[in-house]
């Protein structure tokens, strides 16, 4: 992990003490990243600039894994090291998991399946989509966290390697042109406020109309509003909801950052942000 890695997690363990023991989590995770990244063997998703322009103009995100069978052994192995970060929170869960895992050479391309198809039905409630999270309590399942990790490298590469072409395509759909899966953050950026939505599975982030959801594309004026929760100096984080389809999104107002903002902590440190819409009714 790089110093400035290291810093920003120090800074965010300073600002967030409450939510220390999530922030190590992932710090951990980034930590066994960035260790079996020099040894990782290829990128599993390889598509071409020409063929993935392609897509992009027809709509088509460039991989659904709710659809297409993911056949690289490499994710799976990963998984099995992040398991190692979840046994002593979850040990019944991780040790059936590894059974089942060992007993079945399909589970692990089942579970992904099953976890994608349940995350880009917009119709089907997820609090904090990327994670799982008690509405009673804050109370984080490492399990949907170490699946999406398992395959986040080789989507962040496939985004990284095509970047080029991802900005050029004219992509303006509420889900991620890389995975398929719906934003899961909204960010305000430079000073006018321009808007871009963000994806945590791909480290991938397009533009967005401010006053329109993202889910369904509504953008009477009447239909769309925003909370925010009383929480000290944190007046940067507001959550946009939409009354036509009554889903959410968190929005972080990067403007009011001083220091660079990392999305995958700041969707650790918002939780109750989620707790507050499902109590609204949001989803």
């Amino acid at each position: 992990m790089t110093t400035e890695v290291s810093q920003i997690f120090a800074q965010y363990r300073e600002e967030f003490p409450h939510y220390l023991e999530f922030i190590e989590t992932l710090q951990n995770i980034h930590l066994l990243r960035n260790e079996k990244a020099a040894t990782r063997p290829r990128d599993i998703f390889t598509l071409s600039p020409v063929s993935a322009s392609r897509k992009l103009k027809a709509d088509q995100p460039l991989i659904n894994l709710k659809e297409e069978l993911l056949n690289d052994p490499t994710p799976e192995q990963y998984f099995l090291e992040l398991l190692s970060l979840a046994e002593n929170e979850h040990p019944s869960a991780t040790a059936a998991i590894r059974e089942t895992l060992a007993a079945d050479k399909n589970a692990y391309r089942e579970l992904i399946r099953e976890l994608f198809a349940r995350e880009t039905n917009l119709g089907e409630t997820a609090i904090a989509r990327i994670l799982t999270i008690s509405t009673e309590a804050e109370e984080l399942d490492l399990i949907p966290l170490l699946l999406h990790e398992s395959l986040k490298p080789f989507f962040t590469e496939l985004a990284a390697n095509l970047n080029t072409v991802i900005r050029n395509s004219g992509w303006n759909q509420g889900r991620c042109p890389v995975c398929s899966r719906p934003a899961d953050l909204s960010l305000l950026r430079e000073e006018e406020g321009k808007r871009t939505l963000f994806c945590l599975q791909c480290d991938c982030e397009w533009p967005y109309k401010r006053l329109q959801c993202p889910f369904c594309g509504e953008e009477d004026q009447q239909k769309l509003s925003y909370f925010t929760v009383e929480d000290g100096n944190h007046d940067k984080y507001r959550v946009n909801v939409c009354h036509q389809c009554q889903r959410y999104i968190k929005t972080i107002d990067t403007r009011k950052s001083s220091s660079a903002i990392n999305p995958e902590i700041e969707n650790l440190v918002t939780l109750h942000l989620d707790l507050q819409a499902a109590k609204e009714g949001f989803k």
